[in-house]
């Protein structure tokens, strides 16, 4: 049956300890659970999860339908970080958790030049998103075409290069190319790091 966790910190080998700030049971459907079936389609077993909500069965899980409320003095950012944060105590899939995190940090890095703060907040989430992506890889490998493209990857190793860091760079990259991302971005780093060690030397 496909896995379904009650929120991010439910996923195994995946370092987060909940969403400060955030009381889970204020939520709507914090509790909820699907109703889960298998049926034969095409000599095929078919796995499905259904979740109730009012009327209406979705195969939608509760953190991907969530939409929060603006609150009075928010600013557009910090309601995207506060959206984002809820919906990762909702029950949901790795799958479901890795697009939240990697939509959170793009709508985020582009109130980076009015509210500097989300710059820290991206990395956060850009490392939260790998460490998900890299302890369950299965729901982005394309059969035998390698994985799907994960934006966390390009958006840390660009952060770190031009911060000068490049060691942190390089360790991202290396992260990335085990799963088929990045191998130009990890040869050019390896490249500066060798000619920074030759220029040392000389």
């Amino acid at each position: 049956m496909a896995k379904w966790y009650r929120r991010l910190a439910d996923v195994p080998n995946v370092d987060y300890g909940g969403s400060p700030g955030i009381d889970r049971t204020l939520l709507p459907e914090h509790n909820a659970t699907p109703r889960e079936s298998t049926f034969m389609l095409e000599n095929r077993q078919i796995e499905s999860i259904m979740w109730k909500t009012g009327d209406v069965s979705t195969s939608a899980y509760p953190c991907q339908r969530w939409r929060t409320k603006v609150v009075h003095g928010e600013t557009a950012a910090t309601t995207t970080s506060r959206q984002l944060r809820e919906c990762l105590e909702l029950p949901g899939s790795v799958s479901a958790y890795h697009f939240i995190i990697q939509q959170g940090h793009v709508d985020l890095w582009s109130f980076r030049l009015t509210e500097p703060w989300v710059v820290n907040e991206v990395e956060k989430l850009c490392k939260l998103d790998i460490s998900l992506v890299m302890a369950h890889p299965e729901p982005f490998q394309l059969n035998d075409q390698g994985f799907v493209y994960i934006t966390a990857f390009e958006r840390l190793i660009k952060l770190y290069e031009r911060e000068g860091y490049l060691d942190e760079a390089l360790e991202i990259a290396q992260k990335a190319a085990k799963l088929g991302n990045q191998q130009a971005a990890l040869n050019s780093i390896q490249e500066k790091i060798a000619i920074l060690k030759r220029e040392e030397i000389a």
